[in-house]
């Protein structure tokens, strides 16, 4: 059964079962990017768990079409950023600490990689991470990356290929000159930690039944879930006061030149909170909308691009906020099409 599919399983029958296959598909390598990234297996279990109990609470939240894989690098990416800040520790000295630690392992590619490939790992496109998370983490093979992405499996390779050779450029930019086979391999030997079936047994159940979790686990989970909402109002109110900005322009245009607006094109930047490097004000990344006014009709084309690939954002959810003197009136049932773009109706 496919990730999502256990993931629909529990959040809408609560299936202990389902989020048991879950963990156990995927609490290993969730552990040994913890352990890379705080170099302290007690706290890399209490962020492993801090994770799984996100899990359970955003089951039935979770977008259709998520990779759950990709979902987990992620949170654990962000979980563990907050951990590292509520201690205090530099950069460096965790840096430091890696090498001498080294994940018990022998080989030097690996240990070349280990201080750096989860920045780097963060820093490629979703969809570039999503393939080598299912495919070098997971262990998946190529046919069963096609299944989960819904595509053949020689455009799965060809993905994975892709992917790759943008990670090992990712590496290169952090020092660690490598090919994409080396890399390759080395992700798929040592990715993942050995970890006990009685530790993911109890791992499972204390996710979702929060209150059997250890305390620093709790805690850390409860941090990141308050820290998720505050940066999603942040960014809403963002997307809503420059809708609202561009409406009042369109609006006061309109009325000084008594005419419909002329064919133009209008671009805004955003920058939307990018909360999964400890470093988070220079880990964000901008969003570019392209505004396109259009003669014939009240409405205005939207197009959301990724500023890593020029490729349109589908299924991004678009807010609009409009207000006068007598109302306000707020929207949230449009996304963008799966080429990015949206049409959104004039106030």
């Amino acid at each position: 059964m496919e990730d999502w599919q256990l993931l629909q399983k529990f959040a809408h029958e609560r299936s202990e079962d389902a989020f048991r296959a879950l963990v156990q598909r995927h609490a290993a390598w969730v552990l040994a990017s913890a352990i890379r990234q705080v170099v302290n297996v007690q706290l890399a279990q209490d962020i492993t768990q801090a994770v799984f109990i996100l899990l359970a609470r955003k089951a039935d939240r979770l977008r259709r079409g998520t990779v759950v894989a990709g979902w987990l690098f992620r949170t654990t990416r962000f979980v563990a950023a907050r951990a590292i800040r509520s201690e205090q520790r530099r950069q460096q000295r965790e840096r430091e600490a890696i090498a001498m630690h080294q994940l018990n392992s022998d080989d030097e590619t690996w240990r070349r990689m280990t201080p750096v490939i989860d920045h780097a790992l963060d820093r490629i496109s979703r969809a570039d991470r999503d393939v080598i998370l299912l495919r070098h983490m997971e262990g998946r093979s190529l046919r069963e990356v096609g299944v989960s992405l819904g595509v053949s499996e020689e455009a799965a390779k060809k993905r994975v290929s892709r992917a790759m050779e943008k990670l090992r450029k990712a590496l290169g930019q952090r020092g660690v000159i490598l090919s994409s086979a080396a890399v390759a391999g080395s992700l798929t030997a040592h990715a993942s930690v050995a970890a006990s079936v009685d530790w993911v047994a109890a791992l499972s159940a204390t996710s979702v039944a929060t209150s059997h979790a250890s305390s620093e686990a709790a805690v850390m989970a409860n941090e990141a879930w308050s820290a998720w909402r505050w940066m999603k109002v942040k960014f809403a109110l963002g997307i809503g006061a420059s809708l609202l900005l561009l409406a009042a322009v369109i609006t006061a245009t309109t009325t000084h030149q008594g005419q419909r607006l002329s064919s133009k094109l209008q671009t805004a930047v955003i920058t939307e909170p990018n909360s999964n490097d400890a470093n988070l004000a220079a880990d964000r990344q901008a969003r570019t909308l392209a505004f396109n006014t259009n003669t014939s009709s009240s409405r205005m084309r939207l197009r959301a691009v990724s500023a890593e690939t020029d490729e349109g954002i589908s299924n991004a959810p678009v807010a609009i906020m409009v207000g006068s003197k007598e109302t306000f009136e707020t929207r949230r049932d449009l996304h963008t099409d799966s080429s990015g773009t949206c049409d959104v109706p004039y106030p």
